[in-house]
């Protein structure tokens, strides 16, 4: 009897459950019959009610699931709804008319609504949507053509403190975003347009065609400077903030209706008939905003653990970045003569920076004031057509107050140094024509050891020694390359370069320092070529022997000091000028009219 019993129960349940469903379909049948369409509906979250507008003047509660989906009452608006958003810090439901927000108390337990506060517009529009992302926890209402800002200020009262209306336009607004840490508000409208204003001022700056429909949504990724924007013909964009020219885009390939994000990387795309999820992932943060686009980008020392990161951009300033921040420091004044700018070198002892102008004379600045101003002009030459085609600057301990020195090659194949020191200025004949690359070693060092490269196809070792009371340059050995060099630069132990075909050579001089009968005899090895097109970046991170590489196609390849590549990266972005922010291997990229800085702990692999 007992297995009959239990074969009744299960039976019982079924036909009850059939029972049920077929009461909760003729009760669905029962609400269509009697209600006309839902134009608006709205859920309150933590009082678990559903409240619904069907175009009737009446606003109908009911209990969400946790309440049995019981329908608890009407109660009368008295005007056309046409949106309805509930504020759950607040804690009050809000909906929309022709010329008004009205705000409306829940009443405890969610047992039913009433109205607090109704804000008439003088301009009589009709509110669209409302949005909780305004200034400093604002409400925003988007209206046709404008959108206004509103304060709580308690017992269910707004006030209006603002409001954003495009240039112009006309065109109604769909949908808006607010960035806090770029101090923008941005909209999107019907005609396919973004307008952009100021948080502060409430100051309108540009708009621009991001679609040829509908916007529905936008979203600014501030940590890469980026605006990302989806459009209702299904077409997902990035646009670079500072230029305003597209980046990338994705196509749906079906009717996107909605997009939105669920964190800063990942969002999903709702069609008529599916939705799909993406991410955007990324690799490297927003550095610096320059305002121009950054020509070269070099980590320059200016004392023991300190260094800064030089940047040199189109409209022919210069500027010094904080390495940890990219906080602008010191910035300088705009010359015509910085077009002709050749090389770079920061004398950290008197806090100058040295610049190679293209002619026999070089320029100083005071890098202890900000915009840096220019100090003086260098004559390095007699002859007008000598002209400076590099700098370098060397920390040594040469004692008599001579702690570092600063080096100038030039066209004559002269190498001379420049020094308010009488006893340190010196010049030597080191190449039979143009000196094409000066290197000195990183950080303070026993020798002043000096490498040069010139255009006779010869690396020569020399070093500064201070005899009696005059500076000497005196030979150390030399270097027969055999092919012409793009980069040359004096490491530890041994000189590295990149050849005319893109090979990385490393010679060792270890042992050589003292022997000249040796100058021949250097062990070198090459590698194959580093990249398919012209390098056009080069920076070396001692601590870790590595070196970095930019092509002038964008590619971004790190290798380690045998000529074997660590990473490169896989990117459709076309980077500019790099360098290492630091000796930890973060490294500094230029995309653009900004730098961006790309953490060693996604640079480079575990070991």
């Amino acid at each position: 009897m007992e297995p009959c019993g239990k074969m009744q129960a299960v039976l019982w349940i079924q036909k009850k459950g059939t029972e049920m469903k077929g009461m909760v379909e003729k009760m669905r049948l029962r609400m269509m019959d009697q209600l006309p369409p839902i134009q608006a509906m709205v859920h309150t979250g933590s009082y678990h009610m559903l409240i619904a507008y069907c175009g009737d003047m009446h606003l109908r509660l009911f209990g969400d699931h946790r309440r049995a989906f019981r329908f608890l009452g009407t109660v009368p608006c008295h005007f056309s709804t046409s949106c309805l958003f509930y504020d759950p810090e607040a804690e009050l439901l809000l909906s929309g008319t022709l010329g008004a927000v009205v705000t409306w108390f829940i009443l405890p337990n969610g047992m039913g609504i009433e109205m607090a506060q109704i804000v008439p517009m003088a301009d009589h529009e009709l509110v669209q949507g409302f949005s909780l992302n305004g200034p400093q926890g604002s409400l925003l209402a988007l209206c046709e053509d404008t959108v206004r800002v509103f304060i709580h200020r308690g017992q269910g009262q707004l006030e209006e403190v603002k409001k954003f209306t495009p240039v112009a336009s006309g065109s109604s607004i769909t949908c808006s975003f607010t960035c806090v840490s770029q101090g923008n508000f941005y909209v999107g409208n019907r005609s396919g347009e973004i307008h952009a204003w100021g948080l502060d001022q409430g100051n309108f700056l540009h708009s621009f065609q991001a679609h040829s429909s509908s916007v529905i949504c936008i979203h600014s990724r501030p940590e890469i400077h980026t605006l990302l924007t989806a459009g209702s013909e299904s077409i997902v964009r990035e646009w670079n903030l500072t230029y305003g020219n597209l980046l990338r885009q994705l196509n749906i390939d079906e009717d996107l209706q909605r997009l939105q994000f669920i964190d800063n990387t990942t969002f999903f795309c709702q069609t008529t008939y599916s939705f799909s999820l993406h991410h955007l992932p990324y690799f490297y943060s927003l550095f610096n905003v320059c305002g121009s686009a950054p020509q070269q980008v070099q980590r320059v020392c200016c004392g023991h653990n300190w260094t800064r990161i030089l940047c040199a951009t189109e409209d022919g300033l210069l500027r010094f970045l904080s390495p940890a921040t990219g906080d602008l420091l010191v910035i300088t004044w705009p010359l015509l003569v910085m077009d002709k700018a050749l090389a770079w070198a920061y004398d950290l002892e008197r806090e100058e920076l040295f610049l190679a102008i293209g002619s026999s004379e070089v320029l100083v600045f005071d890098a202890t004031c900000s915009p840096c101003t220019a100090k003086y002009l260098v004559c390095t030459s007699a002859d007008r057509k000598d002209r400076v085609r590099c700098l370098a600057y060397g920390r040594s301990h040469l004692q008599k107050g001579l702690g570092g020195l600063m080096f100038c090659g030039h066209d004559s194949g002269i190498v001379r140094t420049l020094s308010h020191y009488s006893c340190a200025r010196i010049e030597n004949t080191v190449h039979s024509g143009a000196v094409l690359a000066l290197s000195t070693l990183e950080g303070p060092q026993e020798n002043a050891l000096l490498c040069s490269y010139g255009i006779d196809n010869i690396i020569h070792l020399t070093e500064a020694v201070l005899q009696v009371n005059k500076v000497v340059l005196q030979p150390v050995s030399k270097i027969l390359c055999g092919c012409p060099l793009k980069r040359v630069i004096l490491l530890p132990g041994s000189v590295g370069a990149i050849t005319e075909s893109y090979c990385w050579r490393l010679w060792h001089y270890e042992g050589f320092l003292t022997s000249s009968e040796s100058k021949q005899s250097f062990v070198w090895r090459e590698t194959k070529c580093l990249h398919e097109c012209d390098i056009t970046s080069f920076d070396v991170c001692l601590p870790l022997k590595l070196f970095v590489t930019g092509g002038i196609d964008g590619s971004v390849r790190i290798w380690d000091f045998h000529g074997r590549l660590v990473t490169e990266f896989d990117s459709a972005l076309h980077f500019g000028p790099l360098c290492f922010a630091n000796n930890r291997g973060d490294l500094l990229l230029t995309f653009n009219q900004s730098i961006y800085i790309v953490s060693c702990l996604k640079l480079l692999p575990p070991a």
